[in-house]
């Protein structure tokens, strides 16, 4: 016998679609999907959707949580890896810029 495969709320799948990366896309919404239709077997489309919408609600901060974090890691990272660059570019004229923002200033000659 052939087990029937249910959708899950529609608006409730598209705000997941619409909130989660790309690369997690499909692996996050087949695990709800499989899920989601284990609990209808068990326990009722009723409560499987109930279930299902606080799965996504409680999904949604967590995923922007740790894209927030991961970038401010990758913005760290760049800045110290630029500083140590600076540091063996410019070797007497970088350590003030280690410890101070810097801008780079380019000297243009004026022609009258």
């Amino acid at each position: 016998m052939k087990k029937s495969s249910k959708a899950p709320p529609s608006l409730a799948k598209k705000l997941l679609e619409g909130f989660v990366h790309y690369d997690d896309e499909f692996n996050i919404l087949d695990t709800l999907h499989d899920l989601y239709n284990n609990k209808c077997e068990t326990e009722g489309k009723r409560k499987a959707n109930i279930w299902y919408w606080r799965q996504v609600l409680l999904s949604i901060p967590k995923n922007y949580y740790s894209r927030l974090i991961w970038r401010l890691v990758m913005i760290i990272s760049y800045l110290i890896a630029s500083k140590i660059r600076d540091l063996f570019t410019f070797r007497v004229y970088s350590w003030p810029s280690v410890f101070l923002p810097t801008r780079d200033f380019q000297y243009q000659e004026q022609t009258i």
